[in-house]
Formats: C-alpha cells, structure tokens, sequence
C-alpha cells in the first residue's frame, strides 16, 4: 500500500490530501469487503478451488490492464 499512498500524494493538492486519503481508505476498505464476501460464499457454495479461479482471473486481468498502461506510457 506505500506506493499507492506515495502515488496519492503526488497527484493531490495539499489542501484535500487529507480528503484524498480518507477517500482512497474508504475505497480500499470496500474492495476488501467486496473481495471477502465474493470469496467466502464462492467457499461455501461452490468449492474452494473457485475461489482461488476468481482470484487468479482477478490477478490476470489485472496484470493485462496494468502491462497496457506502461505499454501506452511512451518511453
């Protein structure tokens, strides 16, 4: 989480960082929830193993969007 909080603090003016932060704590909070839950009944409704194929399915598409960013950055 320290690069994202490094990152936040770059691209945000002094006067709402302190918004900006509770902001992005705000949202990574959810996505944890969200992330738990999703997990926890794929566990308990379907199989363990689903829920390790939507992580990975998760991870994968994150690696693709994150490789065609820096592809698109320039030099």
């Amino acid at each position: 989480m320290g690069s994202g909080h490094a990152h936040a603090a770059e691209l945000l003016d002094p006067a709402i960082r302190g918004r900006g932060f509770g902001l992005l704590g705000l949202v990574d909070g959810v996505g944890d929830l969200a992330s738990s839950v999703i997990v926890g009944v794929l566990f308990t409704l379907a199989s363990p193993a689903w829920g390790f194929v939507y992580a990975a399915t998760l991870s994968a598409v994150a690696t693709v969007v994150l490789v065609g960013q820096r592809a698109g950055s320039g030099p």
